[in-house]
């Protein structure tokens, strides 16, 4: 069955200087929220069903074997029931990450009264992922002149954190195992340093890592774990609060992501 054509949404222009102008200023408004949302919506739809359909084939092929004869091996069904577990895992992270995307990307945030001071959670962020990556060298450098207030939600900062971090760690699999994490400032950001010596990021790469499910090298990628949502996520928080993420690395020497959220000025403290 074919279907229907997408109808693009088309503003209502009017210009009366008056209160019809503005009504039709509120009427776009309110549709061109609609129409983001909805072409998000199906967006979350097309992606899930296509990153679904691995894992899905995976769980049935080990089903599939079970049921005509792999129950009945006792090595057979201890593999296969770990196999279909860690897909499983997967499947579930997987779309925990993409809802936390699709909030992020409705989300509207009220900037104004926002102040986080960010080496105070940088510190505790560090401090509690150190409890559970003890094989880890990890150091904070602060380098802020003050408190380093900025314009986000903690938690929201936290959760970037904690990507950046979980990301560096997966991809240092060598026996140097070093983050450092150093916050800065300039006249308009607080800024946040996560430097790695892993694997590193190719140049063909490094212009994609931000993408939607995008993963560098694919098998060993799966083999380390990980979804390709994570530095999505932050792209889309970041742009939420009108601040900018970058990476610079080179292979075989490590990966450096930069965070910069707008800091409190004094006169909005």
């Amino acid at each position: 069955m074919a279907t229907s054509p997408e109808i693009a949404y088309q503003p209502v222009i009017i210009k009366t200087n008056d209160e019809i102008e503005d009504l039709a200023d509120v009427y776009n408004q309110t549709m061109e929220k609609a129409h983001r949302y909805l072409e998000q919506q199906k967006r979350l739809v097309s992606d899930v069903s296509h990153e679904l359909r691995t894992p899905l084939a995976v769980l049935d092929g080990h089903i599939n074997m079970l049921n005509r004869w792999g129950k009945n091996d006792p090595e057979i069904l201890e593999e296969s029931l770990l196999a279909s577990r860690e897909e499983i895992i997967r499947m579930k992270s997987m779309l925990e990450e993409m809802l936390a995307l699709s909030r992020f990307e409705n989300d509207e945030m009220d900037l104004e009264h926002l102040s986080t001071d960010l080496p105070r959670i940088a510190d505790l962020t560090l401090k509690n992922f150190k409890l559970v990556h003890e094989n880890f060298d990890l150091k904070m450098i602060n380098l802020i002149q003050g408190e380093g207030l900025a314009k986000i939600h903690e938690n929201h900062y936290e959760q970037g954190l904690l990507i950046l971090l979980d990301n560096a760690a997966k991809y240092s699999p060598g026996e140097t195992k070093e983050i450092t994490m150093t916050l800065s400032e300039d006249e308009n950001y607080i800024i946040t340093s996560i430097a790695d010596k892993g694997m590193g990021i190719g140049e063909d790469d490094i212009g994609h890592v931000f993408e939607r499910f995008f993963r560098a090298d694919k098998a060993r990628s799966r083999q380390i774990g990980g979804t390709g949502l994570g530095l999505s996520i932050i792209s889309q928080l970041v742009d939420n609060y009108n601040g900018e993420i970058s990476v610079h690395s080179k292979l075989g020497i490590g990966s450096d992501f930069i965070l910069k959220i707008p800091k409190v000025k004094p006169n909005e403290e």
